[in-house]
């Protein structure tokens, strides 16, 4: 004997709709962008924004004298000043940052972010003689 398909109601759907399962006439479209404007024109990154923020120009008086300096200057002067005055955090800081950039300028194809251990404890080491 022969199960007979049932034929579908003019509302039943043929198929299962369900979580990660839409109805098909609500599915994105083939060839059809989900954010079709796209993001607007003149819109800047968060990036674009900090490189810009860092360039701004500060007046500063140094020495009785006021100059312009960038903030990426200002912020870099701190960084320096404040190790200087023997603050922990900032020793460590700047020489981590010195170690990269001297890294940096004798291997120009390694990336910037990978931290070598030997110095990193070189400047624990160096930290502790300090203190």
């Amino acid at each position: 004997m022969r199960a007979r398909m049932k034929t579908p109601k003019k509302n039943e759907r043929r198929y299962a709709v369900g979580y990660g399962k839409p109805p098909v006439h609500s599915r994105f479209q083939k060839g059809r962008s989900g954010n079709p404007k796209g993001r607007p024109k003149g819109s800047k990154g968060f990036a674009a924004i900090v490189r810009r923020e860092l360039e701004a120009l500060v007046e500063v008086r140094q020495n009785g004298q006021v100059k312009k300096i960038t903030k990426r200057e200002v912020i870099i002067k701190q960084l320096v000043n404040r190790a200087a005055e023997g603050k922990l955090r900032e020793i460590e800081l700047l020489l981590l940052r010195m170690d990269l950039l001297q890294r940096d300028w004798r291997e120009p194809g390694r990336a910037a972010g990978d931290l070598d251990p030997e110095a990193l404890e070189k400047a624990r080491i160096l930290i502790r003689g300090i203190l």
